[in-house]
Order: structure tokens, then sequence, then C-alpha cells
């Protein structure tokens, strides 16, 4: 099916994205994965990033880059493990220069169809909130159950977390859109609980569900700029910043799925993969 066609001058759109409430105390419960209490709507205008030049990764802590993976089947588990994980940790260690990188994750994320067709594959449901995926010390802790040695020798040095994010096939809706890192202040991270998966890592437990942990939502601010880019296809990646401990940088940048309001009625649901990264720089 080929993809919608769009404005190629500007395709901007105007969305509504779950965010956290401000000063929330964060006392969520453990099984309420989505923590409706804690979030509340508003309407954002999310703009085309294809149409504005100069968004990096340095500067806004996100970035759009052709790639391509030698990957066929991104639901054979085993190979996403290992040979995608290799592939992410090569683009990711070329991309950034770090000294050390460790892959903490790679998952599909698709709608709930592909979930019940795909019941032995670690599928994910859309995320509609804006929110990024940790703080440091829970990123440490996934880099240290992978890799100890490295995780140790480096974990007192500066590190980044970087999110590398591929569709399986091109986007007609539900679209990924990032909220410009230089536009975030501290305070607009409100922290939330991530209760796990506990039931289907009984089930999967060679799927390697992660533990709970403590991630954050992000709470509204008319300062905040959001951007989307229309149409992507597997042969681009957006690779964005899930936390750095370089004082001084961007911190993180959150995130939420859409729905696009120029998606077709008869659009094909997207699916992606998601490859997250800890990397270490020298001292």
């Amino acid at each position: 099916m080929a993809s919608r066609s769009r404005d190629v001058t500007r395709a901007d759109v105007q969305a509504t994205i779950l965010h956290g409430i401000r000063g929330y105390d964060g006392k969520l419960l453990a099984n309420d994965l989505k923590c409706l209490d804690a979030l509340e709507e508003y309407s954002v205008t999310i703009q085309d990033g294809r149409c504005r030049a100069g968004l990096s990764l340095g500067r806004n802590g996100f970035e759009l880059i052709r790639h391509s993976s030698s990957l066929g089947d991104f639901f054979d588990h085993l190979a996403l493990k290992t040979q995608y994980a290799d592939e992410m940790k090569s683009f990711i260690g070329g991309l950034t220069g770090a000294d050390k990188v460790i892959i903490i994750d790679c998952v599909i994320r698709g709608s709930p169809e592909l979930m019940a067709e795909k019941p032995d594959n670690r599928v994910y449901e859309y995320a509609f909130k804006a929110h990024s995926d940790g703080d440091g010390e829970t990123f440490l802790r996934m880099s240290d159950l992978a890799d100890h040695e490295v995780t140790s020798r480096y974990r007192n040095g500066r590190y980044a977390v970087y999110t590398v994010w591929r569709p399986l096939a091109p986007v007609e809706q539900k679209p990924l859109a990032l909220c410009d890192g230089s536009t975030v202040a501290r305070d607009d991270l409100v922290a939330a609980y991530y209760a796990g998966y506990d039931e289907l890592a009984d089930k999967h437990p060679d799927l390697d569900y992660p533990p709970p942990s403590t991630y954050f939502h992000m709470a509204y601010s008319p300062k905040q700029e959001w951007y989307y880019f229309p149409d992507m296809t597997p042969q681009e990646v957006l690779v964005f910043k899930q936390w750095d401990s370089e004082p001084g940088a961007v911190l993180c940048v959150p995130h939420s799925a859409f729905e696009d309001p120029n998606s077709r009625p008869d659009a094909a649901p997207r699916t992606a993969v998601e490859a997250r990264a800890v990397v270490f720089f020298a001292d």
C-alpha cells in the first residue's frame, strides 16, 4: 500500500498528547501501567521536522538519519538480540564517538492485533503519553545487568543513553513525536513508576522483559516544542537521547505516539523496532 501524499512544503499538525501532572506525588500503583490518574491532556502543535533545518543530537537531542539494516526478520528474537544489536552497537559508536557501547534492549512496538498475532515475541503497544524512559541510575542498572565489567569501569565518567527508532514499514498512522530537549526544563520531568511485565516475563522468561523501574512523565509547558517526521521508511532512523550525565548537555527527549489527523481511515498499522544503548566516554 502506498503511503499517503503530503504537503512537501510543511505538514505541521495539531494533536492531543497526555502529559504528566506537575507536582504529582508519583505514588503510582505497581499494577497501573497506564497511570491515567497521573496524566492530563493538552493539545500541542507538532512541527514537521523535515522542514526544519539544523535539528541535531547535540542541539536538540534527536536527529533523523538515513540508515538501513541487513536484518531480514525482525521477529526472529535471537537475531534481534544479536545481529541487530551488533549493528546498532556499531552505528551508535560511530555516531557518538563513545569509547564503549552497551545495547540494553531491542523491542518491537505495534498494534494490539500484532501483539495477539505474535505472542512469542516482545511486542509492546504504542505509548500515547509524553515520557522519558528512565533516569541515569535506571539505565546504569540495566547496563550493569548487560555488561557488569564495562559498566563498573566507566560508570563514574560521562555516559549517555540513546534510543534508535526504526519503522519496519512506511509509517501511515500513529507516528512518533519528539519534544525538543533544549526546550525541556528539569522540573518538567515528573517521576513515575514502571511496574514491569511480571506476568509476561513469567510466561516468556527467554524474552528478557525489563524489571520494574522509575521513569518520567513530562508536565506541560508552553515553552516546549514538538516535532515529527512524516512518512518515515525503514531506511530511516530517529536517534534520540534518553539521558546524559554531562552538565549543560540536553538531558533527555520526552516522546509520545500521537494520532495523526492526516492519516487515511484505511492506513496500515505502524510497526517499529527500538534499540536502546548506554554509551560511555573515555575520561
